[in-house]
């Protein structure tokens, strides 16, 4: 018997059979289907089902029982029920052809045990879970990743497995949503989020998720990748790249990068924000193309990027100078390496292949060349200074003797009038030659302090004086400076520098030409200490505000190359130093005004009052240059003092005990042994540290922190010698 195929019915095949011993009727859809159904009349029903008949003679009369029965290789399936014995109809069947059914169960159960097989062999885990959350399938590898075996894992809900405690409403909320309006935002996607395993430990995966519809229900399959490695990289670039950030705004230096084509033309460009500002409108140019670059360093720049980009160099390395706005000349410094391409099949942006990128940084330098040409300068005024220094000291003896003589010579009774006037023109020129030693040693070395009582009026006189050949004829100078008003306790030879330094800043601020007007006056202000104030104007074109806030900064200038922006700072620290006040009054186009206000010295007795009885003083002079010896010892004669001169150390050594001297005056550089290395064994063999006063032509002198020392640069007034040796012998 064949089942026959009718078109167009899709409804499921139907068997009605009434039946005693004999087939009695069939009726239903069967009817069209089956083939040789008149052979099936009058047979009985263990003819042609056996399976049907074993299960009628079972069933008790008027009872009925689900069946499932097959007549050749088709199935069916129904309900067989049991008339009550006395009827001639002993069984009614109702049954359905379920073959195609069957077939589909099966092709289902081989598909599922295919799927079970893709999962249980896929590499990342998959886990399938049912509406509920409630797992269904978990592989092998999900497992390996969150620890727990299928056996515990299928039937236990998502919640109870690898979703973190606070994401829990979550899933919860967006398996509900999903439910109500059939969509969710991570359905079909894929998502980075944390997970748990078993132990409690949290990681991050990638999870794509896809919702499969059966005909008996709804599931979710979930593919999951542990990403903690990649993640983990991540971070360590992350880190890598703020360090580098970090490393680059340390170094004030801006980072590039230039893809090139086959023939070294730019095809692309990756520049950070402060390349950017350091590059200017050039940025995205490869160095070659660049039109600020000065003129002066175009062709080193361009000979350097062409043999890197084209490797014949392993790196490129240059600095050169931009022209920024107005004019401006920056330095820039930019290093790069070459790294070249291997995927040349590729394309880049649509253009064709780039053959290399060149990765580098730029930085500014701008300041540090701007200190190296100081400091190159200063270099090559340092070995003038030190051929000026020596020949100085020795013009500083010259000078020495020269200004004592004419101070012995004006003490003479009888002199006639004009022989002292020349004698004063004398000493004036001596002192306007100690200026100019002063400042040839400078130029070889610093000066040590020597703080003393000053008339700022005198000091201001004298560097005027020295200032005029720098000044020029068109400079007129005005200077009102009285002496008497009072002393400041500083050192002379810087507060010289400092007037210097303002009066050439007026000069360079007006241009050669204009008003300069040096001013001191004293304050006697209530209740406050009493002061000086000094004040120099120029008439140059002055400064905005701004430029005001910035003047005593140091390295801070507005004359570009030509400055260094250390003279006002140096002004600045030395008020400072002496507890006073700088200030500065400016005005575009009409000029400034700086006013430094200084405080006195307490007024009281000065070192070495002339009142004092000097009978018994022993002053021990030792000197080796022989016209200032006797000048000196005449002095300090005069002054009151009994006077041993020797001229070098051995010699002093060898009289020191006889002598027993109230004070030393040493000078430093005697022949064969210092003056402080004299004085300390001067003070070893008598036993007692005896007043030291030293003398020397030279700046790189520092008193030893000895008590009762002082000490006198070459030249001085015989008056300042006497003054400091009564001082120490008193």
């Amino acid at each position: 018997m064949d089942v026959k195929t009718v078109e167009g019915r899709e409804d499921p095949p139907i068997m009605l059979v009434q039946l005693d011993r004999d087939l009695v009727t069939i009726g239903g859809s069967m009817l069209d289907r089956l083939e040789g159904v008149e052979d099936l009349v009058g047979r009985p029903m263990v003819d042609w089902c056996s399976e049907l008949a074993r299960i009628a003679a079972d069933l008790p009369a008027n009872a009925s029982r689900e069946v499932e029965f097959g007549i050749g290789e088709y199935r069916f399936a129904g309900v067989l029920r049991a008339n009550d014995s006395a009827k001639s109809i002993a069984y009614d069947l109702f049954a359905m052809d379920i073959t195609k059914a069957g077939r589909r169960e099966e092709a289902l159960e081989l598909r599922e045990r295919q799927v079970q097989l893709l999962m249980d062999t896929a590499l990342d885990p998959v886990v399938t879970c049912d509406e509920s959350s409630r797992i269904v399938a978990w592989n092998d590898s999900a497992a390996d990743l969150f620890g727990w075996p299928a056996e515990e894992a299928i039937g236990a809900t998502l919640t109870e497995t690898i979703i973190p405690e606070e994401l829990r409403p979550a899933h919860l909320a967006g398996m509900k949503r999903f439910l109500a309006t059939g969509e969710g935002p991570v359905l079909g996607a894929r998502i980075e989020i944390e997970a748990v395993d078993r132990s409690g430990r949290r990681f991050p995966i990638e999870l794509a998720i896809n919702p499969l519809v059966l005909p008996e229900r709804r599931v979710f399959s979930a593919f999951i990748r542990d990403i903690s490695d990649r993640v983990a990289a991540e971070a360590r670039l992350v880190g890598s790249e703020s360090r580098l950030q970090s490393a680059l705004d340390a170094m004030q230096a801006g980072a590039w990068e230039y893809v090139l084509s086959e023939t070294g033309d730019l095809l692309g460009a990756v520049i950070d924000d402060r390349a950017r500002d350091l590059l200017g409108e050039n940025a995205e140019m490869i160095p070659r193309d660049r039109s600020t670059i000065h003129d002066d360093d175009r062709g080193p720049v361009v000979a350097a990027w062409r043999e890197a980009s084209e490797g014949r160099s392993h790196r490129y390395e240059v600095e050169y100078r931009m022209l920024g706005p107005g004019d401006r000349v920056f330095w820039r410094r930019e290093v790069g390496v070459l790294i070249a391409r291997e995927d040349d099949d590729a394309e880049y942006e649509g253009k064709p292949t780039a053959r290399a990128r060149m990765i580098g940084v730029v930085q500014d330098v701008t300041h540090e060349k701007e200190l190296e040409e100081t400091l190159a300068s200063a270099r090559r005024l340092e070995a003038v200074g030190q051929v000026a220094s020596g020949f100085a000291h020795d013009l500083n003896n010259v000078l020495s003797a020269i200004s004592g003589h004419a101070t012995l010579a004006a003490l003479g009774p009888g002199l006639p009038k004009k022989s002292l006037q020349s004698m004063e023109v004398i000493k004036d020129a001596v002192a306007r030659g100690r200026a100019l030693t002063q400042n040839m040693i400078s130029l070889g070395r610093p000066s040590a302090t020597q703080r003393d009582r000053i008339d700022l009026a005198t000091v201001a006189s004298e560097t005027l004086k020295l200032a005029e050949p720098v000044l020029g004829a068109a400079i007129r100078v005005e200077s009102d400076l009285p002496t008497g008003l009072g002393w400041i306790e500083s050192d002379a030879s810087q507060w010289q520098q400092a007037i210097l330094n303002l009066v050439i800043n007026a000069r360079d601020a007006m241009s050669g030409h204009g008003l300069l007007e040096v001013s001191l006056r004293r304050e006697d202000p209530t209740g406050d200490s009493s002061r000086l104030v000094m004040e120099i104007r120029d008439t140059g074109k002055g400064m905005a505000a701004e430029t005001v806030e910035l003047a005593t900064r140091p390295f801070f200038t507005t004359k570009g190359k030509k400055g260094t922006g250390l003279g006002l700072a140096m002004v600045h620290r030395l008020v400072d130093a002496e507890s006073g006040r700088l200030e500065i009054e400016s005005q575009l186009d009409v000029g400034t005004t700086i006013r430094l206000t200084i405080p006195l010295a307490v007024e009281g007795d000065r070192a070495g009052d002339e009142s004092v009885d000097l009978t018994g003083c022993r002053v021990f002079l030792v000197e080796d240059h022989p016209l200032l010896r006797p000048m000196l010892a005449e002095s300090l004669v005069n002054c009151g003092f009994e006077v041993v001169a020797v001229s070098d150390g051995a010699e002093a050594l060898e009289q020191i005990l006889t002598v027993d001297p109230t004070v030393l005056v040493l000078d430093i550089n005697l022949p064969g042994r210092r003056g402080d290395d004299l004085a300390s064994a001067v003070r070893a063999e008598l036993g007692r540290d005896v007043p030291v006063l030293f003398i020397t032509g030279n700046n790189d002198f520092d008193p030893p922190k000895w008590q009762r020392t002082d000490f006198l640069r070459k030249p001085f007034e015989l008056e300042d010698l006497n003054r400091k040796v009564r001082g120490l012998a008193t």
